[in-house]
């Protein structure tokens, strides 16, 4: 198996690996967003209100 179809077999992975990535690179530079804040932005996940986020915190995650 390479990795292009590991990738497309396992898309749950592929995005905790994205989020996971941007929720920390994001906190490093002081971003206060949380995991699930950071899942619902970058995958639209509606279910999820962020609130009191600095938009400039919201627009780092989607630009990660």
């Amino acid at each position: 198996m390479n990795i292009l179809e590991f990738i497309l077999d396992h898309k749950e992975y592929l995005e905790d690996f994205i989020t996971r990535s941007t929720y920390h690179s994001n906190a490093i530079e002081g971003s206060t967003l949380t995991y699930a804040e950071t899942y619902a932005i970058l995958y639209n996940d509606n279910r999820f209100k962020i609130e009191g986020k600095e938009p400039r915190e919201i627009y780092e995650a989607i630009n990660h």
